[in-house]
């Protein structure tokens, strides 16, 4: 009998911690920073992996005709049947399209090492004038809805990581709006299959990040809570993770990092890359960007790339 209620107890506190923990975002756009080892990657996953089997639930069911697709610039695992597809450079600038008609699911980990703040006059990362130049990061984040939501009616998703918000590009900042800074994650209970991440949801208001506009009853929830398996289960049950918390340890094996991989779908046998899209402008590129400006503006025009 004290069993019954010492479990019952347990099950309304779990219950409790649950309902006033922070909720998955309905936002299109997803920003976790946060201290190193806060849970960004953990919650960006979890939430990527669940909005994803049920679309693909959906799709399966034909409920809704998007099938949904993954892509990252990390590898990750969903299961044996999921291909996880390899966000490109090509892809960021908007040179190569996801596929016709997708439920596209985007993880951006770590951005400022694609998008640093330092970055702000790379006409890659940020056009003067969209006309001109269309084939940038900041239109591929600013448009994301627009141009892969319409199929799927906007149930796609874009998560994106850094450790500090200011680190970023400022239009890509602009862009994201909500930023969850996470911090102290830990087992609950100690020894329980629980996490709980502490959370301050803060709005990136024009230039600055202002905490104190978030509702106030979405203050009063300002923490993460969730099921967090036991690793030497999953290792007896040979259950893989579905990402390394440590994959960018094969930068420092090879000692460099590539911006660009020999194949499409990341390789479910392995999770650790040295892989970073480098979307600056090459040579060549500078080229066909001073060219193409002075097709509009004439040949007289002075165009330096000296910055880029």
């Amino acid at each position: 009998m004290i069993i019954v209620i010492v479990l019952i107890i347990f099950i309304i506190v779990i219950g409790f911690q649950k309902y006033h923990a922070k909720h998955m975002s309905k936002e299109v756009i997803v920003c976790f920073t946060g201290t190193i080892g806060s849970g960004k990657t953990f919650l960006a996953t979890s939430m990527l992996k669940y909005r994803y089997k049920l679309q693909r639930f959906l799709y399966k069911i034909k409920i809704t005709k998007s099938k949904p697709i993954i892509y990252s610039n990390i590898p990750l695992y969903i299961d044996k049947k999921t291909d996880v597809k390899v966000l490109k450079r090509e892809h960021l600038l908007l040179q190569e399209k996801f596929e016709e008609n997708c439920c596209p699911f985007v993880l951006l980990d770590e951005l400022s090492l694609i998008a640093t703040c330092y970055n702000w006059d790379d006409p890659n990362i940020v056009s003067k004038n969209i006309n001109d130049n269309m084939k940038t990061l900041e239109t591929f984040i600013r448009f994301y809805r627009h141009f892969y939501g319409h199929s799927n009616k906007d149930k796609l998703r874009m998560f994106i990581t850094d450790q500090a918000t200011g680190s970023v590009n400022i239009q890509m900042r602009r862009r994201i709006g909500f930023v969850n800074y996470l911090y102290n994650m830990r087992r609950w209970g100690l020894i329980l299959p629980f996490y709980k991440i502490d959370t301050k949801e803060m709005v990136i208001q024009e230039d600055t990040v202002n905490e104190n506009n978030v509702d106030l009853q979405e203050k009063e929830r300002q923490y993460y809570f969730g099921h967090l398996p036991y690793r030497w289960i999953a290792k007896l049950m040979k259950k893989k993770p579905c990402y390394d918390s440590h994959c960018f340890r094969y930068a420092l094996i090879t000692g460099n990092f590539v911006k660009s991989l020999p194949y499409d779908n990341w390789q479910k046998d392995d999770l650790t890359t040295n892989y970073c899209p480098d979307i600056r402008m090459t040579e060549e590129e500078k080229k066909d960007y001073v060219e193409h400006i002075k097709s509009i503006f004439g040949k007289n025009i002075k165009v330096s790339t000296s910055k880029i």
